[in-house]
């Protein structure tokens, strides 16, 4: 019990950290990539770390403590976000260890484009389109997000990944602290190549 002012003086415990390296190949699989970041999170949640990939190789060298580590990696592109969920797993049992990772092959890239109209209200000129892989629907180990500005003529486009599902919806700005969002759920979309979806409100 504190009853007024007081020092208490706590000592964290030394975690003794092991190397760990490798590489992650295959990094060109992702076009348009302006960034790389390789995520570690333990089994058990009590660990995790995070390295930027700098090499043109893929290769890494990080530090973590002992405990069963799940690979992910995220990838920031223009206007667009890719995450790569599970890329392989390793141990860390007081000794250093060496990990390599390969990033999956990726579905060819296609266009989602459409009009959006209007009825009884004005076109927000910062209307946009945010476009999320579906959680329900979508790949099981990636997750993509990007988003299509809306033109004051209704039109928008993007790029996407062919043959996956998406979840989308249009975000119109009414102020600083509000906006209007249809259609309400998103709407559930597959995108097997070039594709067209208009939606009317």
């Amino acid at each position: 019990v504190v009853s007024g002012n007081t020092t208490r003086n706590i000592t964290v415990p030394a975690f003794p950290a092991y190397t760990v390296s490798g590489t992650v190949s295959n990094l060109s699989n992702i076009v348009g990539a302006l960034s790389n970041t390789l995520d570690f999170d333990s089994q058990d949640g009590t660990a995790w770390g995070s390295l930027q990939l700098t090499s043109p190789s893929g290769a890494y060298t990080t530090q973590l403590p002992n405990g069963v580590y799940t690979a992910s990696l995220h990838s920031s592109q223009m206007m667009a976000f890719l995450q790569v969920v599970n890329l392989g797993q390793f141990t860390v049992n007081n000794a250093g260890v060496t990990a390599n990772f390969t990033v999956p092959a990726l579905p060819a890239m296609a266009s989602l484009s459409g009009q959006v109209e209007l009825t009884g209200i004005p076109m927000p000129d910062t209307a946009f389109m945010p476009i999320t892989t579906s959680l329900t629907q979508g790949p099981a180990n990636f997750r993509f997000n990007t988003f299509a500005p809306v033109n004051p003529g209704g039109d928008y486009a993007a790029s996407v990944y062919s043959t996956w599902t998406y979840d989308l919806s249009i975000s119109l700005p009414l102020s600083d602290e509000s906006a209007l969002v249809f259609p309400v759920p998103s709407r559930t979309l597959l995108v097997p190549g070039d594709t067209i979806s208009d939606f009317l409100l």
